[in-house]
């Protein structure tokens, strides 16, 4: 009869067991989401920073070469007409050389192709954080545990600090509010994306 008598000595040792088993996957699972909501931050924040710069960097790129095109030709009209036969009247040429001046002035204030040069290093600067973000995010996590979860964070924490610490010492000198507004525009009509889609994993940059 003692046989059919249940173990209770071990029942409370199979009880903790038990309930330290669930802890873990609780703790687990927290770990796992405190994960994902890092990693969502970063993903979205790469992503709109990075067209951000892009829409900054078209704008500059092609306010340059019209604007050093002008000059050029304009420069080039003046030099025609100061041949020994002028092509132009003088109230024209007079008229051209005021242009040039006024937009050499726009050219020098605005400095168009300086503003492109380092809105496109700010961008492969991106790029280069948005590398080691991949890097993490396709690694297998189907079996990690809290501790690995952590870790992952911890990895996902480094890459955030080092782009907001990069972005906080060098962005400053290009804010531009025309920028901020074409930005807008764009991403709500010709850029517009679902919000799942406003990710890094899903933008094609090469």
């Amino acid at each position: 009869m003692s046989e059919d008598l249940p173990d209770i000595e071990t029942e409370p040792e199979t009880k903790l067991e038990v309930i330290h088993v669930l802890e873990e996957k609780k703790k687990t699972r927290e770990s796992k989401e405190n994960m994902e909501f890092v990693e969502s931050k970063l993903n979205k924040l790469l992503y709109n920073s990075w067209y951000r710069k892009y829409v900054s960097y078209m704008f500059w790129n092609n306010i340059g070469t019209p604007l050093n095109l002008s000059i050029t030709l304009l420069s080039a009209l003046t030099a025609t007409s100061a041949s020994n036969s002028p092509v132009f009247s003088e109230n024209t040429i007079t008229s051209i050389q005021i242009s040039i001046l006024v937009i050499s002035a726009l050219n020098t204030f605005f400095r168009p192709y300086v503003q492109a040069n380092n809105t496109l290093k700010f961008m492969l600067e991106i790029q280069k954080h948005g590398a080691k973000f991949d890097e993490i995010y396709y690694t297998p996590k189907s079996l990690f545990k809290k501790a690995e979860y952590n870790e992952v964070t911890e990895k996902y924490k480094k890459v955030f600090s080092e782009f907001n610490k990069y972005a906080s010492e060098n962005s400053l000198e290009q804010k531009n509010i025309v920028i901020d507004i074409l930005f807008l525009i764009l991403v709500n009509t010709l850029l517009r994306k679902e919000e799942k889609d406003k990710e890094w994993v899903k933008l094609d940059y090469i």
